[in-house]
């Protein structure tokens, strides 16, 4: 058989869908082996991207839960690592987790650990430029962030239900009736989650949309009162997240 006249979409078909027959007349006993083994990596594949969701879930739930998502949802890119984009999204609209609500958002923030880690290498820059802008300047500068930083806010604390799940010992949390909004990223070997400050997430996305500092510091007001551009930056340069300062009409820093 040609390469052209192989129906490679009826076999990724007859591959997901165990209702379909083996194509081609292949064997029904070989093909099934190799069908189960392609749905069996694609949940390994999704285990190894969500784990806290596999713990939160167990690991039955989230085994057979991902198989379901896979046969809906095969991946479009042969790296395996970018697979579960859209689990999150899965996740919220799966009948039987209705009152989990947080695991649309864990699922998240497990996404966003892999594209930091998966991400280019950048070097951070000293807290010392920054130190010789007047207030002013620094309100028309833009300011470019590491190229992992990742962004994930939500209504529970998912940033303190993935720390309690780091460890083998029994997680605890206190509450889950208030929200954190978590900035993650890659500034060097390992990926680190951390939590943004009151109005935090609305300047961070204010400076990932290329608005300058004052612009975003307006941004966080807005949603926060008591924004504290002081902690915020002090993250920022700890953290090792700001990459380049934009200064307007190159005026010397």
């Amino acid at each position: 058989m040609s390469a052209q006249a192989f129906d490679y979409a009826g076999f990724a078909a007859a591959l997901l869908d165990p209702g379909l027959p083996p194509p081609y007349g292949l064997p029904e006993p070989g093909f099934a082996i190799y069908r189960n083994n392609v749905v069996f990596g694609l949940i390994e594949a999704l285990g190894a991207r969500f784990p806290v969701c596999r713990r939160l879930l167990g690991a039955e739930c989230f085994d057979a839960t991902a198989a379901l998502y896979a046969r809906r949802r095969p991946p479009r890119s042969p790296i395996l690592h970018e697979y579960g984009e859209g689990f999150a999204e899965f996740l919220e609209s799966f009948p039987p987790f209705a009152e989990f609500d947080y695991l649309g958002d864990m699922a998240r923030f497990e996404a966003a650990i892999t594209r930091a880690y998966y991400s280019v290498d950048a070097a951070p820059l000293a807290p010392s430029v920054l130190a010789r802008l007047t207030s002013e300047k620094l309100d028309r500068s833009t300011l470019s962030l590491h190229p992992s930083i990742q962004i994930v806010s939500s209504k529970r604390p998912v940033l303190s239900i993935w720390r309690a799940h780091q460890s083998c010992e029994r997680p605890t949390i206190a509450s889950l009736e208030r929200g954190e909004d978590a900035m993650i990223l890659r500034p060097d070997l390992d990926v680190e989650a951390h939590q943004l400050p009151p109005g935090g997430q609305a300047f961070l996305t204010a400076i990932v949309e290329g608005r300058r500092v004052g612009e975003a510091i307006e941004r966080a007001l807005e949603s926060t009162a008591g924004f504290d551009l002081a902690a915020m930056l002090s993250l920022l340069f700890s953290s090792r997240a700001i990459v380049h300062v934009g200064v307007p009409n190159s005026e010397p820093i």
